[in-house]
This record gives structure tokens, sequence and C-alpha cells, in this order.
């Protein structure tokens, strides 16, 4: 049996400010592991509503774990859906 790697992510909206800025978690999902596998794991993640709003600046957190324990939340990192205005194109 290959052994499975659980990882989670967590956000929570910074600005502008919501009525709930606590750490929402996402469901977890597994990794399965080979002898000779890379150690990036790539997840996508729909950055839309209800979870997001375009135009706001979240925090997102990751961690990982097995069926038996989980590890510890790594340190936020900043993740922007700020959308700038339309510019003139340059002729």
């Amino acid at each position: 049996l290959m052994p499975v790697r659980l990882h989670q992510v967590r956000f929570r909206r910074v600005k502008p400010p919501g009525k709930d800025d606590t750490w929402q978690e996402l469901p977890p999902f597994e990794h399965y592991v080979a002898l000779h596998s890379s150690a990036e794991v790539r997840r996508e993640i729909p950055l839309v509503g209800p979870n997001f709003l375009m135009g706001a600046d979240y925090q997102v957190s990751v961690r990982m774990g097995t069926s038996l324990r989980w590890g510890d939340w790594s340190p936020p990192e900043p993740v922007s859906l700020a959308m700038h205005p339309p510019q003139p194109a340059v002729e």
C-alpha cells in the first residue's frame, strides 16, 4: 500500500472586513505518495462565491496530516483577488 497524505486549506478574508473574519476550512483531500514522486502537490481551488469574493484580499494557510493526526498550520500567505480598473490601450 502507498502511504496517503492528507492536505487541508483554510482561508480568511482580511480586506474588506466581513461579518465573519474567522478561518474557514475547506474539506481535506488525499495525496498518494509514491517512492519516487515529486514533493510538489497541486490542487485547484475554485476562487468563486460563496467562499471567495472578487476584489477582496485573503490569507491562506495549509496543513498536512495522516488519518491519525494533523500537523500544524503553515504561516498565513496573502492572496489578493483585487481587480484593477481597465486601462486605455497605449499606442
